[in-house]
């Protein structure tokens, strides 16, 4: 927040509301719909069981919860999406010109999110009886760094103020302490 201040961006399609009410409801709303993923992991565990039984590897039963989680979760997104572009014409803009850069980014993120949930059940099935309950905290702990260092390597925070980058950087400190305090309590609990 203190960054869009600091480059003048306003509060467009709030519909009155306050930015930060809004922002901490998607944000308390996102944080309790992203837990379910990891409860159908936790949960999923008979059906990565039978996977194994099938044949499938350590590293790879997992997948099998992945898919029946994912499938309906990109239906929705998608179907959502398309309805969203159908209400509003804009489907078109999907082919409008110049928009090849975005394709490639959207394929970049269709790849390495569903790759970076492969690799939290592979992680999972590695760190032992608590690995299902500490491997996605740490995952999203890594994605917000990896998102602020893009930002950073971006130029996002380029024009900032000094208060908002040492807010942002003290926010980072938290999350990697948090990521080590997980890493420990997963050794000691292992």
């Amino acid at each position: 927040r203190l960054r869009q201040g600091d480059q003048g961006e306003g509060s467009a399609g709030t519909s009155g509301r306050s930015p930060l009410a809004l922002g901490l409801m998607f944000c308390l709303l996102s944080g309790v719909l992203s837990a379910l993923v990891n409860f159908g992991l936790v949960f999923g565990e008979p059906l990565a069981d039978v996977a194994a039984e099938r044949g499938a590897s350590e590293v790879a039963k997992n997948n099998a919860v992945w898919a029946l989680i994912f499938t309906g979760n990109y239906t929705v997104n998608a179907v959502y999406a398309l309805a969203l572009m159908i209400r509003h014409r804009t489907l078109g803009l999907l082919v409008a010109h110049g928009t090849l850069g975005y394709w490639v980014w959207a394929l970049f993120m269709g790849i390495s999110w569903p790759l970076g949930i492969v690799f939290l059940g592979i992680g999972a099935s590695k760190m032992g009886p608590y690995g299902a309950f500490v491997a996605f905290p740490m995952m999203l702990v890594a994605a917000i760094l990896f998102g602020n260092l893009a930002g950073i390597l971006t130029g996002e925070w380029r024009s900032s103020s000094r208060r908002a980058r040492t807010v942002m950087a003290v926010g980072v400190a938290v999350l990697c302490l948090a990521f080590l305090i997980f890493g420990m309590a997963q050794h000691l609990l292992g």
